[in-house]
């Protein structure tokens, strides 16, 4: 056994709830509904296979809330994703089976951001600096 929880049911999906509010951003078209688990995986690897240690990560913070945060580690993962698409991305049929021909598009960029808005909130909540919000702030 790697991990276990031991918290009550209605906190824990209370922490999942925040979990996917904390991942979306604003998106100007349909809503393109939560994101998957292995989308994240594929935000921060190139194959969709992240070490251990960073899967436990992921599924810690969505379990177990801000008592988990993410940090620098994972906003790291993410940002050199998004410099590095890797090999193929644009020619990959997601699990969905659409085939998205630019691989820095809107629809894929959607989930890496939502990440990376996650790991800089966890990072100004844990200074008590005020948390970026979903959408764009006009102020």
């Amino acid at each position: 056994m790697r991990y276990w929880v031991a918290d009550s049911l209605p906190h824990i999906k209370r922490n999942l709830i925040q979990w996917h509010e904390q991942l979306r951003v604003a998106y100007p078209w349909e809503d393109p509904g939560p994101v998957r688990f292995w989308q994240l995986e594929y935000a921060i690897h190139r194959d969709g296979e992240p070490p251990v240690h960073d899967t436990i990560a992921l599924l810690r913070r969505a379990i177990e809330g801000q008592a988990q945060p993410l940090g620098y580690s994972i906003l790291a993962k993410a940002l050199n994703r998004l410099r590095h698409p890797g090999n193929g991305d644009s020619k990959a049929k997601d699990k969905t089976g659409d085939r998205q021909s630019d691989p820095m598009s809107l629809a894929r960029l959607r989930v890496p951001m939502g990440l990376i808005r996650l790991c800089i909130n966890d990072i100004h909540r844990q200074k008590g600096v005020k948390e970026m919000s979903e959408g764009l702030d006009e102020s």
